[in-house]
């Protein structure tokens, strides 16, 4: 019987050890999930061509700005009926990317930045750059 009951303990001991190692690895991906979430750059698919339009947002004091909203509003197909409107904040790097943008426009696509009273503008034009990667300063 005292070597059931030793077994038992050590059955015991080691599943709270698998518990704390448990915990300590959900704890680790928790706080990796945490800090790439934040570094992570959000991403948003056109799904209309091959293209895409990257954003690195500084404030005045080239520092990244937070949360700053990048809009546009894409027109194509016959006479540009169909439309697209897409919408994406940038994290705290300051950056986002839009991909699935359309290779060919007739006219360049305007993206909007927003930023309270903070607000710029700048021309993608597929035909000479593909890729782009607009530096942009609000100010």
């Amino acid at each position: 019987m005292v070597a059931v009951t030793a077994v038992g303990q050590t059955e015991s001991q080691s599943k709270a050890e698998e518990k704390k190692t448990v915990e300590t690895k959900t704890e680790s991906k928790q706080a990796t999930t945490k800090g790439t979430a934040a570094t992570a750059v959000p991403m948003l698919d056109g799904a209309i061509g091959p293209c895409s339009a990257e954003f690195h947002v500084v404030g005045g004091d080239n520092k990244p700005l937070y949360l700053v909203q990048v809009h546009t509003l894409i027109k194509y197909g016959a006479f540009g009926i169909k439309k697209l409107d897409l919408q994406i904040s940038t994290n705290a790097d300051g950056k986002a990317k839009f991909t699935g943008l359309p290779d060919v426009n007739k006219r360049p696509i305007f993206f909007d930045l927003k930023q309270g009273q903070k607000v710029a503008q700048r021309a993608f034009e597929p035909g000479t750059d593909c890729h782009p990667v607009f530096e942009v300063i609000l100010q």
